[in-house]
């Protein structure tokens, strides 16, 4: 069977996706009205990751907001789907309430769930009334460190030889454009060099790269292959922090190219299976089964806690997927963003939070989600909301450090 991708489209033989029959009634009602706002505000800079486009929203709108990344996006696009492990993980449980005064300032915020691991069991767990356990919440830009998760996964499994390999070995229909030359490793790093290809904005690239890359995809004009050619061949900057979601996809399409049973079957081998995962997981797809991986990767919030302490597990071990992991922050980045409350970024995976002492690695999406994942002792904090108003800083050091 051929794993690769012919002329930048997926062979969906490969993909394991699923299509759903019919979209939801909310996907219906709220896609076509905000779709196209959504997209461009979205995940435009990582210096935005609170969302702070909604800081002056009414409480319908933020409403309309969590619906739509709830249950209209999985209603409307493709989904390549996760099966769970045949034999979840039990996570014990020591859960102490939390003090009167946060549980306030959760209640009061638009946080949706929390969830603090102390490395043996469960201490902390509160969660919005409306957010059941079977729910799949989305990741935003924790999708991509999952991502580097798998790709870690797949390197180690030989499938990706080198991560000093250019994209195009493994996607040929990349061959000839930008994001095909550039390493797998530095895509990994948000150092691909294409900076320069969003230049003409403000927020370092933030608003050109949701107009020229997320909103064609978003909204369905184009699809990730597509779009990734239109950049076409084009010298690289200097290898840089600059945070681009076309390098989350671009990765992705390696994954998918290289997974025997397709991106699914390969992130229920290596991910649920191994972390244990409850529920049905899933990826967002293109119209050609390319998964979304720069912002849509779902999962309940127990498996999202199940994955991440996966993860803290693999960086802690002997060998290569150990020193994969350990890399994003031994071998990362510089993100110089003074808005940022991290200082590193490696893998899909930030590092070196300022004001605190422990170390740990994180994945940050937009709105305030956040995972926070201890390289010491496995304690790890796994925070959900619709956006960044639960003072996340705080929440951070008064519970992880």
């Amino acid at each position: 069977m051929d794993r690769n991708i012919a002329n930048g489209t997926l062979d969906l033989a490969v993909v394991d996706t699923e299509t759903p029959s019919k979209p939801g009634a909310i996907a219906t009602v709220l896609f076509p009205l905000t779709a196209i706002a959504f997209a461009l505000s979205l995940l435009g800079s990582p210096s935005d990751t609170l969302a702070t486009h909604l800081r002056n929203a009414s409480e319908e709108r933020l409403e309309q907001v969590h619906e739509q990344r709830l249950h209209g996006f999985p209603g409307w696009f493709r989904q390549i789907a996760i099966a769970p492990a045949s034999k979840p993980r039990v996570l014990a449980r020591d859960v102490e309430e939390l003090q009167s005064g946060f549980l306030q300032r959760l209640e009061e915020s638009s946080a949706l769930s929390l969830l603090y691991y102390d490395g043996s069991a469960i201490k902390h767990d509160w969660r919005r009334h409306d957010i059941r356990e079977d729910l799949p919440l989305f990741g935003a830009s924790m999708s991509k460190s999952i991502t580097s998760y798998l790709l870690g996964r797949a390197h180690c499994n030989r499938l990706v030889a080198s991560l000093d390999d250019r994209i195009a070995k493994y996607v040929p229909g990349l061959a000839d454009t930008f994001y095909g030359n550039i390493r797998i490793g530095d895509a990994l790093d948000m150092a691909s060099g294409d900076r320069f290809l969003y230049a003409n904005s403000t927020r370092r690239g933030g608003r050109a790269q949701n107009r020229e890359y997320v909103a064609p995809v978003m909204t369905q004009r184009s699809t990730v292959a597509a779009t990734l050619r239109r950049f076409g061949v084009r010298e690289a900057d200097e290898r840089a922090f600059a945070y681009r979601n076309a390098n989350t996809d671009a990765i992705a399409l390696v994954l998918a190219a290289v997974s025997p049973g397709g991106l699914g079957a390969f992130a229920h081998r290596t991910l649920a299976t191994d972390a244990g995962l409850e529920r049905r997981s899933f990826y967002l797809a293109d119209r050609d089964g390319a998964a979304l991986a720069f912002a849509f990767f779902y999962a309940t919030r127990m498996d999202w806690l199940r994955a991440a302490i996966r993860i803290g597990e693999d960086a802690r071990s002997d060998g290569c997927i150990g020193d994969y992991l350990r890399s994003a922050a031994a071998d990362s980045v510089s993100v110089d963003v003074d808005s940022l409350p991290y200082r590193q970024y490696g893998k899909f995976f930030w590092s070196d939070r300022k004001r605190m002492t422990r170390k740990h690695i994180a994945m940050m999406g937009h709105g305030g989600q956040q995972a926070l994942i201890d390289l010491d002792d496995g304690r790890v904090l796994v925070v959900f909301a619709i956006r960044g108003d639960y003072a996340p800083g705080w929440t951070v050091k008064a519970l992880f450090d």
